[in-house]
């Protein structure tokens, strides 16, 4: 989480309207996640984001809004 508040501090120094929304959340959270379990180098983290499978994430949920 700490991530994602360094994020939209970021952004917000760049405009005030660029804020983090839903799926900046769960995307932070979940590169948290990696590195926190001790399970993934930072090597492979970096291969994860480079290859985008969190973007697999908001298509699926967006998908099933779509479809619903």
């Amino acid at each position: 989480m700490e991530y994602a508040v360094q994020v939209e501090t970021y952004t917000l120094s760049k405009a005030n309207n660029l804020v983090m929304n839903v799926d900046g959340a769960i995307g932070s959270l979940f590169l948290d996640l990696l590195s926190g379990s001790g399970m993934f180098s930072k090597q492979e983290i970096d291969e994860i984001i480079e290859i985008g499978y969190l973007n697999g994430l908001f298509v699926l949920a967006r998908s099933i809004g779509l479809i619903g």
